[in-house]
């Protein structure tokens, strides 16, 4: 359907409107304005321009949400071909989850499959080797207002690493997770601590480790800088980390990043996000580069592994990784954000030029057309979906939910060393941590007009 339908491109892409009189061209369409947005923000312009700057040979030196000033260059049939190409069952990572039927799951796949053939497709992404041999330094422009702009001005800076030229194996992966814990997890972890209290910046920003993607990254730095104080923000981080790397940290610490790190893997806690669609997403930073999903679930055996190195000499593990991903690592890139209060204008004047340009070289015959493609794209998104179409979506029913109560068994015992206490306990499958809630029986232990004080009693408790 897409490759037949330009409303699609027009709708999520772009496409011409008429302005004002009817004597302006503007652009429209979802993805367009939504990455005006994106290229608005400071944060995104920077994530974005590192992740150019530290994958400069693979697929993520390019903008997969695209460039607003590129958009409107995409005709349909350029489109048509990418997603003709891409958009297709042999570049998918199909995902169940459930105690449902395998046979019919196969039915449902066959449904949505049939009309498909068969492709040898290569959707690796190559890995990035650490080829900066000097660090790098970026500055780029961001759309401020005029007190922004003012001499000093509110500077962002990052300092950002490719930690490693392949995935790394297991064990580090969650040495990494406790590293990045013991740096930036809390506000006394030592980077963040070093950085907020240096008082050169209004807050830390950068997010720290990322490991979505092929290999994994880490970024930090202060947002709210002035321009004096820029490169002592850049001198503050690698010093920090230098000096970890030779003294290492307070065995308390280790300790309390590790419990975090492992009590966050085995409660898995999604909220109110499904946990199936959790655990799809978490497989995916495995399954698209072609590496064991289930592996990315299965944390048991490295987090063995890991506290067995850090039983034998944590700072010495932990030195390591600080030594060989940081301090020696000198696939490292800087980006300074620096505020302009004439960028905003610029790029408008710039993208009004343009679309008077393209005005200008419209017939009339060819401007009533873009009136018309753009008044039957509105007529189309307005138009109400037939109870035919609506009625083609999945959705569920009554039927489809579960009419017994579901019944937890419960074991009734008594609390040692405690007489008269009664203890409930349940078996559930909770990766190994116990939750445990104490009630106490306050009747009689206090007078009616105390009851009141006792939630503000346990507020204070807390």
């Amino acid at each position: 359907a897409v490759a037949r339908d330009p409303t699609v491109l027009q709708q999520e892409g772009w496409h011409y409107e008429i302005a004002g009189d009817g004597d302006k061209l503007e652009y429209s369409g979802v993805v367009y304005n939504e990455m005006k947005g994106v290229y608005s923000s400071p944060d995104a312009l920077m994530a974005r321009s590192a992740q150019q700057e530290l994958f400069p040979d693979n697929a993520y030196s390019v903008d997969s949400g695209g460039d607003p000033g590129a958009i409107p260059d995409l005709d349909f049939e350029q489109f048509a071909a990418f997603h003709g190409e891409f958009y297709h069952p042999a570049n998918a990572r199909i995902f169940f989850y459930g105690d449902d039927d395998p046979s019919a799951r196969l039915d449902l796949l066959e449904e949505y499959l049939a009309d498909f053939t068969a492709r040898d497709v290569d959707t690796a992404v190559k890995a990035q080797p650490l080829s900066i041999a000097t660090p790098k330094k970026v500055t780029l422009p961001f759309p401020a207002s005029a007190s922004d702009d003012d001499e000093g001005g509110q500077h962002m800076v990052s300092v950002n690493w490719l930690l490693d030229a392949e995935a790394p194996e297991p064990v580090d992966e969650l040495g990494l997770a406790v590293l990045d814990h013991l740096l930036l997890g809390t506000s006394t972890s030592v980077l963040r601590k070093a950085l907020t209290d240096s008082g050169l910046g209004e807050s830390v920003i950068g997010g720290g480790l990322q490991d979505e993607l092929r290999q994994p990254t880490f970024a930090v730095g202060l947002k709210g800088v002035a321009k004096d104080d820029v490169e002592k923000v850049e001198a503050l981080v690698e010093a920090t980390i230098a000096n970890l790397a030779r003294d290492g940290f307070e065995a308390d610490d280790v300790e309390a990043s590790l419990n975090t790190v492992e009590f966050q893997l085995r409660e898995f806690n999604t909220g109110s996000f499904p946990k199936g669609l959790s655990f799809m997403l978490g497989m995916m930073r495995n399954w698209i580069y072609e590496r064991d999903p289930v592996d990315a679930l299965r944390f048991e055996a490295p987090l063995a592994a890991l506290k067995d190195a850090l039983d034998n000499d944590a700072n010495a593990y932990f030195r390591s990784l600080l030594e060989l991903r940081f301090v020696k690592n000198t696939h490292r890139v800087t980006v300074e954000m620096k505020p302009d209060a004439t960028l905003e204008a610029s790029e408008k004047a710039d993208e009004e030029a343009r679309l008077a340009a393209a005005r200008d070289e419209m017939t009339p015959a060819q401007l009533d057309a873009v009136a018309a493609t753009a008044a039957a794209l509105k007529e189309k998104q307005t138009t109400p979906d037939t109870a035919e179409d609506l009625a083609t979506i999945p959705s569920l029913g009554l039927d489809d939910l579960e009419k017994k109560v579901k019944s937890i068994p419960k074991d009734v015992g008594t609390v040692p060393g405690a007489p008269g206490a009664t203890l409930l306990s349940r078996e559930l499958p909770t990766a190994g941590i116990v939750y445990a809630d104490v009630a106490l029986d306050l009747r009689g232990a206090l007078d009616a007009e105390d009851l009141p004080l006792v939630s503000l009693f346990g507020r204070m408790l807390q």
